[in-house]
């Protein structure tokens, strides 16, 4: 999880991240992004929320993540 998320979302977006991501705005795939403030979510830290995340979006197997996330 990053603390400066835009800096991180214009990161994929130039295509310095994570390139699938990258193509997928390139060649217009639709898709969304979703900023969960950790003060509105049950996550005590940005990993914890980044790994409930990962989970609940199945973002590993369906996703663009190319890890899992913490290990609880």
């Amino acid at each position: 999880p990053s603390t400066r998320m835009l800096d991180r979302v214009r990161q994929h977006f130039l295509g310095k991240g994570n390139p699938d991501v990258y193509a997928v705005f390139r060649y217009g795939t639709n898709f969304s992004i979703q900023f969960v403030p950790l003060s509105k979510s049950s996550s005590i830290t940005l990993n914890e929320l980044d790994h409930e995340a990962i989970l609940a979006y199945n973002g590993f197997t369906r996703g663009y993540n190319r890890n899992k996330g913490m290990q609880k």
